[in-house]
């Protein structure tokens, strides 16, 4: 399906995009939705609450069991993720770091970013806008400005970008740094 993370695009979800709007669904204004006006390369790919909303909004939600030969009733869908709010009284961020001179808040498959403590954070934007190959999710996040690094965690691995280049060999299992092997994931990071 010409998944091209390196360019940002993946043809399987343009051609769901553009199915989307077949099918009367207008662009959206949450970034993680698939109708957003703006393609973005994601590798596990979930349809948001704003994309099954809108579908549901033009069809109807449809019945809760299918009468007829079966099986009977399947498991009940989930619901898609949802963006959250910035500015939410209940945000907890995953990570917060400063990169390049920017301040990044992380949450979720999400980033914000500032770029002096008196503006309000831009975003949310999808964290592969500047990374693709990073999780939905990350645990912790720190840049070293020396190196010109950012490094990320996520569960038991971690990688390393210079700007916004994965370096050659990452993903890497947090034992690599000298960390013991039971431990699971890095709740936070900071360069001094």
């Amino acid at each position: 399906w010409g998944f091209c993370p390196d360019q940002g695009y993946s043809l399987f979800l343009v051609a769901a995009h553009e199915f989307g709007h077949a099918l009367g669904l207008e662009h959206s204004d949450d970034p993680g939705a698939l109708m957003a006006p703006i393609y973005t390369y994601v590798k596990n790919f979930r349809l948001s609450q704003d994309d099954v909303s809108g579908i549901q909004e033009l069809y109807g939600k449809g019945s809760e069991s299918k009468p007829g030969p079966g099986p009977g009733p399947g498991p009940s869908p989930t619901l898609g993720p949802v963006t959250p709010e910035l500015c939410s009284k209940d945000i907890v961020f995953d990570g917060i770091s400063q990169i390049r001179g920017e301040i990044f808040f992380f949450k979720d498959r999400f980033i914000w970013r500032s770029v002096n403590r008196r503006s309000r954070p831009s975003g949310p934007l999808l964290i592969a806008t500047f990374w693709p190959e990073l999780p939905d999710k990350i645990d912790a996040v720190y840049e070293d400005p020396q190196e010109e690094k950012t490094i990320f965690f996520a569960g038991d691995e971690y990688w390393v970008y210079s700007t916004s280049s994965l370096e050659r060999g990452y993903p890497k299992k947090l034992t690599t740094l000298g960390l013991p092997s039971d431990l699971k994931r890095v709740d936070a990071a900071f360069n001094w």
